[in-house]
């Protein structure tokens, strides 16, 4: 048997996306666009099967708009596959209801208006690719029958044959579960055929309202294997067994139909159809008649009435994909799923039973439809089925066939005969012997699988109870969440919040040890770990924190690495990698190890749009990965790359929430965001979106919020190229939205910690327009709105560093002069400062990151013309990195920390002219530098922190002799500056 080369799954996620395309453009109004895109993708041209997969997909998109296919302009476009496209074309007419035709007569009165005293045609039944069954009446009998006809008036050779075939095949079967021909006549040329009516339908819209039982499923089986051994004993193979052809009496008695496409064993004619056609259904026909030219037989037919069994028991075919070339590849070259793994109650000989039909090889079938029924019999009487390795007995006479020499040695002579004997009884013995290991290995092998099937269904069960116990944990976690923030700034409380915050972790920690290795509940697990991680960042246990980050990253990828075709587990590692790249950049500002994460998640939810293109979360957060990768990644902002990068996410998460919304508010506003509001007048444009009534849909609410994400991060970025009226749209309608889903989104931490920095953004954006006024405002709505998330997590290192960053940028903009608000700044930090109570086992890290950001911000404040501001802020910096390094003081970070801030403290001093003080904290960088190069000599970090400390030492020296009218008590910012 042919089979198609094994097709890697990135071409396979290709072709996908091709078939897409073509459905697109075709669906747009252009014709026959197949070889464009082959065109444009050359690499696929070479490949025949990849061509036709395409160019049936243009076929299916303009037969479902109700176009006409023109063959002879697919022939013209590719004449190596000419047969190939009109087998093709043959083949998804003979499964659809057939091509237009100017002679078809669709109304059932083209029928009676015939001459024919002996029928009254009543109405339509249905219609296929060959022919239309009308309801008649016989007016001498009045009996109601069905009557068949071809659909053209003028009927070609081809179709006259195979019409006629049907019309012989059927009227020489007399059984109770065939349907019956009455007559056979003509009508001016157009020929039909009548038959019993049944009024039942057919099995396909019986299955589609109910499917059958088990029990139900195997009598009528039982009932079509007799029709079909009936068949086969008259020498007529079927060759197209369905649901379809499968018609039902009032009662429910079954009665095959349809032998349009049967064969005679016993006659040389053949049903002519173009070169290369298949016969059948290919979700129904056995792997043998997927070959143009394939000779019939007797197990084709048994491989049907298998797969309508499989049908009946789990309401599916056995295969199905997407397109009939891939249901062709799937029948040659898959297998079928077993039964159990869709029904786990089927009984395992029925599943034998079915799977025996199903194979490949006909000769591993049942050798005939009387066979398959005999087996059905047994199985419903209890009785050990026949599908199953063969008995010692069978097994022992297996053994002499494969040894004919025996036969031969009984024939010599008496003492040949006696070596023969002996023989005999050697080999007998030895296959005696091999019979017993064959019957211990059996032995073994059930033993073996009745384990392997506890186990699962152990595995199973575990699973069950891993959920429960993780929705009970996630319950209680988040009651303790709400017990701590309601006791945050009473009096007295915060041991208590301690304590609920601590047993919170605890209850995460129980669940994520000790469980056994199963996907399900690894992924389980892996929630709960990444959970674990985010509650000990909330308790300031940041190294604590991004180790269990880790080992729930681990295994997720575990995870996908045993499923990676899973979309289920490929989100959920992905999530996994988004989250560690988040904690990553918010509290280390290891902007590459975060990035990397970023990136992972990234391909991963590629991979998941790539499987399903319509899944909404992914394409939601596959947006959200690519606009933090634009915000946060080593491409600058204002580059035509990121500019790209950030407009293809915003298209993506509007294309998520296309397909997310079903009715009423959601669909209001994807209209509304896809009319691209921050272009319009924006002002009215949020106005009309406080309109919309309350979104009940919680994801729709969070992916609306994701989007509005990468609207800050675009108006981030018209901020930077200077295009301050669009940055200032963007920004106001990210807010905006914000403010319409803050009634079912609020709490939320993420949500919050944005809706406040969407007003520090504006009030940027405000100050470079001069707007004094809106932006002290708007800066002010976003220190109340951190000050609020810190007074409830004071402790969280992300909301503080916000909240120092809005007391600083409030501070520029105190009508420029900058020495008058040092008093209410200071008063802030020290605040701020002495509010904060991280345990004291993890204070350090804490210590180090708002160390850190303080001396940045310093320094930034420095080079912008506020070097008053900046020595607040490197003030603070130094007293943290001093505290930090009395708490680690063999670290090489935390003395790093102190020479950086060191250095730019004294930088700083001697900008606002006090010289003196800028030395003695240079000087001590120096010493710094001494001791890390002692404690550390291998560091090459150490060349740069030395030659930064001797450069500020040699630019101070000059100025150390003679003191600096200017001090930091008299100094205006004009003169700073």
């Amino acid at each position: 048997m042919k089979t198609r080369p094994a097709v890697s799954r990135e071409s396979e996620n290709y072709l996908r996306l091709l078939r897409a395309q073509i459905e697109h453009r075709v669906r747009a109004g252009e014709r026959w666009v197949t070889r464009q895109v082959l065109a444009e993708h050359p690499q696929f041209r070479v490949d025949p099967e990849s061509v036709l997969d395409l160019v049936y997909s243009e076929i299916s998109v303009l037969d479902d708009l109700g176009a006409e296919v023109d063959v002879n302009v697919l022939v013209r476009d590719f004449p190596e596959l000419s047969s190939r496209i009109r087998g093709l074309l043959e083949v998804h007419y003979s499964l659809k209801d057939g091509p237009p035709d100017p002679d078809d007569d669709p109304s059932p009165r083209g029928l009676q208006n015939q001459t024919n005293v002996r029928l009254e045609v009543l109405e339509e039944l249905g219609r296929g690719g060959m022919g239309i069954v009308y309801r008649a009446r016989q007016l001498g009998t009045g009996r109601i029958i069905a009557v068949k006809t071809i659909r053209v008036a003028d009927p070609d050779a081809s179709t006259y044959k195979r019409f006629k075939q049907e019309a012989e095949s059927a009227a020489k079967l007399q059984h109770p579960n065939i349907v019956q021909i009455f007559e056979v006549g003509e009508m001016q040329g157009r020929p039909y055929l009548a038959m019993e009516y049944m009024e039942g339908g057919g099995l396909d819209q019986s299955l589609a309202r109910q499917p059958l039982s088990t029990s139900s499923a195997v009598e009528m089986l039982i009932k079509l294997c007799a029709a079909i051994h009936f068949a086969h004993q008259q020498g007529i193979v079927h060759r197209d067994l369905k649901p379809a052809n499968i018609l039902l009496t009032r009662t429910g008695e079954p009665k095959v139909s349809d032998f349009g496409v049967a064969k005679c064993l016993d006659s040389p004619q053949q049903i002519e159809t173009q070169s290369g056609a298949l016969l059948g259904t290919p979700a129904y026909m056995a792997p043998e008649q997927t070959e143009a030219g394939a000779e019939p037989c007797l197990s084709s037919d048994v491989y049907s009435l298998g797969a309508i069994l499989y049908e009946m028991c789990c309401g599916r075919a056995p295969f199905h994909a997407n397109t009939l070339l891939e249901t062709l590849q799937q029948v040659r070259t898959h297998e079928p799923m077993s039964l159990r793994k869709l029904v786990p109650d089927i009984a395992r000989d029925l599943e034998t039973i079915c799977l025996k039909c199903l194979e490949k090889n006909p000769t591993l079938r049942y050798a005939g439809a009387d066979e398959l029924a005999d087996d059905l019999r047994r199985f419903q009487a209890g009785e050990a089925i026949h599908a199953v390795p063969a008995n010692l007995w069978e097994i022992g006479l297996k053994q002499i066939r494969r040894r004919p020499q025996i036969a031969a040695l009984v024939m010599t002579t008496l003492v040949v005969a006696a070596i023969g004997i002996l023989g005999i009884a050697w080999q007998w013995r030895r296959a005696n012997w091999q019979t017993q290991v064959a019957i211990k290995q059996k032995v073994a092998a059930v033993e073996h699988q009745r384990r392997a099937e506890r186990s699962r269904d152990d595995a199973l069960k575990a699973v069950r109870q891993a959920d429960r116990n993780f929705r009970k944990a996630e319950r209680l976690v988040e009651s303790l969440l709400e017990l701590s923030s309601q006791l945050q700034g009473r009096p007295g409380s915060e041991s208590l919040r301690q304590v609920a915050l601590g047993d919170a972790i605890d209850a995460f920690s129980e669940f994520a040890e000790g469980q056994q290795l199963h996907p399900s509940l690894s992924r389980l697990i892996s929630r709960a770990q990444l959970r674990l991680a985010e509650l000990q960042q909330m308790s300031g246990r940041y190294r604590l924190a991004d180790e269990t980050f880790q080992r729930g990253i681990q295994l997720a990828d575990l995870v996908v690495s045993k499923l990676g075709s899973d979309n289920e587990y490929l989100l959920a590692a992905a999530d996994a990698h988004f989250r560690y790249g988040t904690f990553v950049m918010h509290t280390t500002r290891n902007t590459p190890a975060a990035i990397e994460q970023f990136q992972i998640a990234r391909e991963l939810y590629s991979q998941v749009v790539l499987n399903d293109p319509q899944s909404t979360t992914a394409l939601d957060r596959l947006g959200e990965t690519l606009g933090t990768i634009c915000f946060y990644g080593t491409q600058p902002l204002e580059s035509d790359e990121s500019g790209d990068m950030l407009a293809r996410a915003l298209e993506l998460q509007i294309q998520g929430l296309r397909f997310a919304s079903q009715s009423g508010s959601s669909e209001k506003l994807v209209r509304w965001a896809e009319q691209e509001p921050w272009k319009s007048h924006v002002p009215e444009q949020i106005d009309a979106l406080r309109q919309f009534p309350r979104l009940e849909s919680l994801s729709f609410a969070k992916q609306l919020f994701s989007l509005s994400i990468t609207m800050d991060h675009i108006g981030e970025r018209q901020r930077r190229l200077g295009n301050l009226p669009t940055a200032l749209d963007h920004l106001q309608t990210a807010l905006g939205i914000r403010d319409y889903l803050q009634p079912v989104l609020v709490g939320d931490h993420q949500f919050d910690l944005w809706h406040a920095r969407s007003h520090s953004r504006i009030a940027r954006v405000l100050y470079h327009q001069e707007k004094m006024q809106l932006a002290a405002e708007s800066m002010a709505l976003a220190t109340d709105r951190f000050t609020q998330l810190h007074t409830l997590n004071p402790i969280h290192i992300e909301i503080t560093k916000a909240l120092v960053y809005c007391f600083f940028q409030s501070a520029t903009m105190q009508d420029n002069h900058q020495k008058d608000s040092i008093p209410l700044l200071v008063e802030q930090v020290d605040g701020l400062m002495e509010q904060y109570d991280t345990p004291a086992d993890h204070r350090h890290e804490f210590d180090r990151q708002l160390s850190v950001h303080m001396r940045l911000q310093g320094e930034w404040l420095l080079a912008s013309g506020y070097p008053l501001l900046a020595e607040v802020s490197l003030r603070h910096a130094n007293q943290l990195a001093s505290r930090l390094h009395g708490i680690q003081p063999d670290e090489h970070l935390s003395i790093a920390d102190l020479i950086q801030a060191r250095c730019s403290w004294a930088n700083t001093l001697m900008v606002i002219g006090s010289p003196d003080a800028a030395m003695e904290h240079a000087r001590d960088a120096l010493r710094l530098c001494a001791v890390i190069e002692s404690r550390f000599p291998q560091n090459d970090e150490n060349v740069r922190y030395r030659e930064s400390a001797e450069s500020i030492v040699s630019m101070i020296e000059p100025a150390a002799d003679v003191r600096s009218p200017i001090t930091s008590s008299t100094m205006s910012l004009d003169t700073a500056r």
